[in-house]
């Protein structure tokens, strides 16, 4: 643990400069299109020959509501048969690509993002587990790290009971906010109590694990009423806590431009949010892991961080960075050899089921003729996460001075050792 954490406002003021959206790593402009098909068989080659064991991310995009301040890749609808010709797609992903992987090849970490994963129906959820077991090596005991992501508006303990059956040991649920003002500015109406329901029913179904998302810098927050809301989510003793800086960007964005520039809280009242986040975590017992990340001391994440092998990926932090990671879905990232990665990013598009014509795009045209597509591709990082950070191209380890090269030299110019050198 950071024993020495402490709240310096002038430093923080020295390196406030723009950067790439930092919550996945390597960052997003790292990515690019001069990757194919043939990479992709290749990566998968070398993975197989290894053979490295696996990490899987499953994309669900569909939500039934649509929540002003998001930035996922989803698709808001309330008709919920849209699902049936996605789900048709992502299993024909996945025989296509679980054909180039071999069975020795464990799958210990499984999670399903979104969207909303739980916007399946239970049969639908049954089928797609029954298919991704039936073409990887999933585990069938408590070792495997199997999560998903929850709104517990949309899950009760029948939904639960039914993830726990197959075979998911963690649960990240999102609540954001929990100030009534707060979730009526960003479309979000969602109880304490409902909330807490999940968290009693993962706690009585021995989920292993509990996650809460809460975003700081949404219309209508003020440092006291955020305060109030993580003093709440800290009675619910979730096991880790992800505690983001919200990003308004309704240029890219759609859904952003409802929200009113007006009730933003000022970037002077959003570090006061974080910083009281911080001192009411910390003095609850909470591990500052970094980067929004926070856990209890007896956490996996927590016990990696002590012993100075936490890694971090395009998930996140993780103590599965051995793993290689392949996406399946309409946002998914494939492991390339030397630690290249795929993402699919427009590899399903969500059909009018009266309507199947071939397409142009040639991810999704590269699935129908039997072949998998990659797109866009990142490198990533098989480096301990503390205490540096680089980006793996090929046999060259770039520094993090590639991605923010700003802040580094800023940093150097200040007479610092720089965070990239060894």
């Amino acid at each position: 643990m950071l024993d020495d954490l402490r709240w310096d406002s002038e430093l923080i003021r020295r390196y406030d400069l723009a950067g790439p959206r930092y919550t996945s790593y390597p960052t997003a402009v790292q990515f690019h299109t001069q990757v194919g098909a043939f990479d992709l068989l290749q990566a998968l080659r070398d993975s197989r020959k290894a053979p490295r064991p696996l990490s899987l991310y499953v994309h669900i995009p569909f939500c039934a509501n649509i929540c002003y301040y998001c930035a996922c890749n989803k698709v808001v609808t309330k008709d919920r048969g849209r699902s049936q010709a996605y789900l048709q797609r992502l299993e024909r992903e996945i025989s296509l690509i679980a054909a180039h992987v071999d069975g020795r090849q464990v799958v210990e970490q499984l999670y399903f993002g979104g969207g909303t994963p739980t916007f399946l129906s239970h049969v639908e959820l049954r089928r797609l587990m029954a298919h991704l077991r039936q073409h990887f090596t999933l585990l069938d005991d408590h070792s495997g790290d199997y999560g998903i992501e929850i709104d517990p508006r949309e899950a009760d303990w029948s939904t639960m009971g039914l993830l726990r059956e197959l075979g998911f040991n963690r649960v990240s649920l999102g609540v954001q906010d929990l100030d009534p003002l707060v979730q009526r500015a960003i479309n979000r109406l969602q109880s304490l109590e409902e909330t807490r329901a999940i968290v009693e029913a993962a706690r009585t179904l021995q989920y292993r694990s509990v996650n809460i998302d809460l975003i700081y810098g949404l219309p209508l927050q003020t440092p006291e009423g955020f305060a109030r809301t993580v003093d709440q989510v800290i009675a619910l003793q979730p096991d880790r806590l992800s505690v983001f800086n919200y990003a308004h960007l309704p240029e890219r964005f759609m859904p952003q431009r409802r929200i009113d520039t007006a009730q933003l809280p000022s970037p002077e009242q959003k570090l006061e949010m974080l910083q009281h986040t911080l001192e009411q975590l910390t003095g609850a017992g909470y591990h500052y892991i970094g980067m929004d990340h926070f856990a209890l001391p007896d956490d996996d994440i927590a016990i990696a961080q002590e012993e100075g092998s936490l890694q971090r990926n395009f998930q996140g932090y993780t103590t599965h960075g051995h793993c290689d990671l392949i996406g399946l879905g309409r946002l998914g990232h494939q492991p390339d050899r030397r630690g290249v990665c795929a993402e699919h990013q427009q590899s399903h598009r969500i059909p009018d089921p009266a309507r199947q014509r071939p397409t142009g795009d040639p991810a999704r045209s590269a699935l129908q003729r039997g072949r998998p597509a990659a797109a866009r591709y990142h490198r990533a990082t098989d480096l301990p996460f503390p205490p540096r950070f680089h980006l793996r191209r090929g046999n060259v380890f770039h520094p993090l001075s590639r991605i923010f090269p700003r802040a580094v030299a800023a940093i150097a110019d200040d007479g610092h050792r720089r965070p990239d050198s060894t």
